[in-house]
């Protein structure tokens, strides 16, 4: 993803950029993050999703700061800044060091915060705490009225009859 100089213009144009990785498939653009608003605005979250990690970590520079500020309020480039730092190191790394998702989040306090970031994969089978109360959420929520009480993990890993349903809970969790 190369964005473009009328993506950054104003802040419509940046939220478009969120909007457009939102409604991404994500077994398509696999590499995402779960963005919360953390103003006393709204209370909502969506999930974004991109082709290659580089391209989540431009939009995180580039489009999260404008969810709550204009490109030309003084804080919007001081946040802008220090994720760009983040970015740097993360490009630095391998994944996603969960490390680097807190120090953005610091920059972020009070406008937006990153509850989670990694690939498709991660949320369909990994370990940590997020994907697992997600995969418990969606078999509570979606799944079967049995599930669960022949003893089955709800956090177990998502099986292959389950995508399809997982993916459209994706889609609407956090709105």
């Amino acid at each position: 993803m190369t964005l473009t100089r009328e993506d950054l213009l104003t802040q419509e144009s940046r939220q478009a950029i969120l909007t457009r990785a939102a409604a991404r498939d994500p077994r398509e653009s696999r590499w995402g993050y779960f963005g919360e608003d953390d103003s006393l605005v709204a209370a909502a979250g969506t999930f974004a999703w991109f082709e290659t990690r580089e391209d989540l970590l431009e939009a995180l520079v580039e489009a999260e700061p404008a969810v709550n500020l204009a490109p030309d309020d003084p804080e919007f480039e001081e946040i802008r800044a220090g994720l760009a730092s983040v970015r740097e190191k993360a490009l630095a790394k391998k994944g996603l060091p969960a490390a680097l998702r807190e120090e953005a989040n610091e920059i972020l306090r009070g406008e937006v915060q990153i509850g989670w970031w990694g690939t498709f994969d991660d949320l369909l089978k990994g370990k940590g705490a997020f994907e697992s109360e997600l995969r418990t959420w969606f078999r509570e929520l979606v799944g079967d009225e049995d599930e669960g009480e022949d003893g089955r993990d709800l956090a177990a890993p998502i099986a292959k009859r389950e995508v399809e349903d997982f993916v459209e809970f994706v889609a609407e969790y956090g709105d």
